[in-house]
Formats: C-alpha cells, sequence, structure tokens
C-alpha cells in the first residue's frame, strides 16, 4: 500500500510539475506571439515605407547629389556644344554664351577671330559621353572626361571627316555656376 501512496504522490507531483511547466510555455508563446505580430506590423510598415522611397526617389525629386551633377553635365554638354558644334549662322551668339562659361584664355582659344572659317567648315558632334569624377557637395574644382565623335564637314569640297576624341575639361565653380578653365587632349 504505501507503494501505491508513493506512486500516487509521485504521479501528483509530476502532473503539478508538468502543469506548471505546461502553463509557463503557454503563457511565454502567447507573449512569444504578441511580440512577433509586433515585428510582423513593424515590418510591414517599414516595407510600405521603403515602397514608396523608392517610388519617391524614381518619379518625384532627385536628391541633391544627383542635381549637383546633373548640373555639371548639363554645364559640360553646354561647353562641348559652344567648342564643338559651328555652324555659319550662329558664332556670335556662340561666343556671347562662351564668355559667360568659360575663362577667358578658353573663350580667346575657340573663338580667336570673328571671321576664320565661319562659312567654309561645319562641325557638329555625333555622340557624347560625360564621365565626372566623384565630387564632394563642397569641391570647386573638378574634372570631366568627354568622349566625343565629332563631325566636320568641308563647305568648298564637299568632304566630310569624322574624329573620335576624348577631351578632359577642368570645371572650377564660380558662385552657383561652373566655368570651363582648362583642356587637354588624352591620347
Amino acid at each position: 500500500m504505501d507503494s501505491i501512496k508513493a506512486f500516487k504522490y509521485t504521479s501528483i507531483i509530476i502532473l503539478v510539475f508538468l502543469l506548471a511547466i505546461n502553463s509557463y510555455l503557454f503563457f511565454s508563446n502567447h507573449q512569444s506571439q504578441e511580440t512577433n505580430q509586433a515585428f510582423a506590423t513593424e515590418r510591414k510598415e517599414l516595407k510600405r515605407e521603403n515602397t514608396k522611397l523608392k517610388h519617391n526617389e524614381q518619379y518625384i525629386s532627385n536628391t541633391a547629389r544627383e542635381q549637383f551633377y546633373r548640373k555639371l553635365e548639363e554645364q559640360a554638354e553646354t561647353f562641348v556644344y559652344l567648342v564643338f558644334v559651328q555652324k555659319v549662322d550662329d558664332y556670335q551668339t556662340r561666343k556671347s554664351e562662351a564668355q559667360n562659361m568659360m575663362s577667358e584664355e578658353l573663350v580667346e582659344r575657340f573663338f580667336y577671330s570673328d571671321m576664320y572659317n565661319q562659312t567654309e567648315v561645319q562641325t557638329d558632334v555625333i555622340s557624347s559621353d560625360y564621365y565626372i569624377e566623384n565630387v564632394e557637395m563642397n569641391q570647386t574644382e573638378v574634372e570631366i572626361i568627354i568622349e566625343l565623335e565629332h563631325e566636320i564637314h568641308y563647305v568648298e569640297t564637299n568632304i566630310k571627316d569624322q574624329s573620335h576624341t576624348f577631351i578632359r575639361v577642368t570645371f572650377e565653380r564660380e558662385n552657383d555656376d561652373w566655368k570651363a578653365t582648362n583642356i587637354q587632349d588624352i591620347l
């Protein structure tokens, strides 16, 4: 009999112990589910915000850095147009634009005579690519490498010639604009 009573008491103690462990696991699992739900909700909100930011980045506005690079690229495109596109009618217009965006030295180099070759040669840019160095926002001097394919048309002989070249143009910041100060051919 004593062994039966001992078995009953041992069984009751084990059952109470298992009931206590089961209760503990049930409540900790319930708290874990609440934590998981909180994480899942936060994750959904972050995904939604990330999607919204990607949409804004793609469709709404450029970052300040992108605007900075875009302005540099526009200045480089204008420089290429002024220097490498020559038509009979627009010499004076290009020269006055060049005075606003180039150093005096470069203006004299590319627009040295009001009469030279204006009716004999026409030039145009077929294609151009711009490679801008990594620039800090407060940097005052930038070098841009420009790859361009350039066409020269000799009007009197009706001969066309093409050249493919790389040039390095140095731009310096003046107020909020960039001014071309130097140009080098890259071999």
